[in-house]
């Protein structure tokens, strides 16, 4: 984040009741509890966040959560699903990449969790093979979220997702009759979104085949914009690629006040690839190969089997792990083990 940046955003917080202080001390000054804020989710653990701004730890969690409040507070001023002006400005800028009507591109997102949660586990275990929660973002040409779910586990498809949004649930009041978003392979074809033709959609007729993939193609390159938008969402804060902590709502809120960041940011102009060390890619979120994905499933068959019988003891924790990777009909089920 460039200073200049950083002053546009220190303006548009600096006001918020929740920096007045309630007591006889007064507080730091906002600044310096935004540094705690951006160094905290920029990767950097609590204790060496302290270090920076020569606080505690948990002085550093209570300026991050008032900087998050903050933030909350002006939501609605930058992520907003837009109006009918706004929508007709994306349906013109949309129609010159040859999608006229369509107002943005949806996918969802993994959010990988440092720690496994305390309740219902097994829930927020993903297909990739780690903990997880998902969002749920539409976006515009310009990478910037104009609707996101949050609290969907890591278990749930993006189309469930979506399917059970508030967007999509009252689809009629967000959406005109030519209106749409475009999404990938995984998403039903609807009067409302738009997706790539599968491979069972081509025809025998040559010439239809390579509109069909033409097609595809100009899809593809403008959909994976949300992707984009997805990679520099966790490259300016890097604590999304590995989400710490345990309070799922407490998460969801500073998550939710990372995207507002966001678009203030993109709104702005910012360029994060000034970001040392800034990766804007969508994380692959590929298991590790070997015994430590092998590892994963051992832990959510523990997770679901815990506290449901007095006989699970270490001792058979131990013993399931040794026939669990031994059995060779889980080999064939889950692929190659170690």
């Amino acid at each position: 984040m460039s200073w200049p940046a950083f002053w546009h955003v220190h303006d548009l917080i600096k006001d918020d009741p929740v920096f007045i202080s309630r007591g006889r001390r007064p507080q730091r000054p906002v600044k310096y509890q935004r540094i705690a804020f951006l160094v905290r989710f920029g990767g950097v653990p609590g204790l060496k966040a302290a270090g920076v701004v020569v606080k505690s730890e948990g002085t550093v969690a209570l300026y991050s959560n008032r900087v998050c409040q903050a933030l909350r507070n002006i939501r609605k001023q930058h992520v907003f699903w837009p109006g009918k002006e706004r929508r007709a400005f994306l349906k013109k800028e949309m129609a010159e990449y040859g999608f006229p009507g369509c107002l943005g591109m949806v996918d969802g997102s993994l959010i990988r969790l440092r720690e496994r949660p305390l309740k219902s586990p097994w829930s927020f275990f993903c297909r990739k093979k780690f903990y997880a929660f998902l969002i749920q973002a539409i976006c515009d040409h310009r990478g910037i979220i104009i609707e996101y779910e949050l609290g969907w586990p890591g278990s749930v498809a993006d189309t469930m997702a979506f399917k059970e949004s508030e967007l999509w649930q009252n689809r009629g009041k967000y959406f005109e009759d030519d209106e749409y978003v475009l999404a990938d392979k995984g998403y039903p074809l609807t009067k409302f979104t738009t997706r790539p033709f599968a491979e069972h959609d081509m025809t025998t007729d040559p010439q239809e085949v390579r509109q069909r993939r033409r097609f595809n193609i100009t899809l593809s390159r403008l959909r994976v914009k949300v992707e984009h938008a997805f990679g520099m969402l966790k490259g300016r804060f890097v604590a999304l690629r590995e989400f710490p902590g345990r309070s799922l709502q407490q998460m969801w809120r500073i998550i939710e006040s990372l995207i507002i960041l966001h678009n203030i940011l993109t709104e702005y102009g910012d360029d994060p690839s000034e970001i040392e060390g800034f990766n804007g890619e969508e994380d692959e979120d590929e298991p590790e190969a070997g015994e430590d994905a092998w590892r994963h499933y051992f832990a959510i068959l523990v997770t679901i089997c815990e506290g449901r019988s007095q006989y699970f003891t270490d001792s058979w924790h131990a013993t399931v792990w040794s026939m669990f990777i031994n059995a060779a009909e889980f080999s064939e089920i889950l692929g190659d083990g170690p």
